[in-house]
């Protein structure tokens, strides 16, 4: 809610923001998305203005991914959403139990 991103990609921006430039390659490994749909998945979040990417010197085949202002912006309204959500779900878990207790204590 609010970050209007996906939850894979939000997953992706929070693996981006764990390492210094990682590369797309260390990216497949850190969350489980294959290659062909990260890069398309990082090729969105750059259109988007919420990822740089560029070549590393180093390797000229590899690309160093990194977090834009937006990028983590966005990466920061995701996690409060989701651990906003995660409350929620707690509450209603203690309310269901406690219910229920009260429905046991009653019997």
């Amino acid at each position: 809610a609010g970050a209007d991103i996906t939850p894979r990609q939000a997953v992706v921006l929070y693996a981006i923001s764990l390492s210094i430039d990682p590369s797309q390659t260390s990216l497949v490994d850190r969350t489980g998305v294959d290659r062909s749909t990260l890069a398309d998945l990082v090729r969105r979040l750059v259109e988007r203005g919420l990822v740089s990417r560029r070549r590393v010197k180093e390797d000229r085949r590899r690309y160093a991914v990194t977090l834009t202002v937006q990028g983590i912006q966005t990466l920061d309204r995701a996690m409060a959403a989701d651990a906003a959500a995660s409350a929620e779900i707690k509450r209603r878990v203690a309310d269901v139990f406690g219910r229920a207790m009260a429905l046991e204590a009653a019997e």
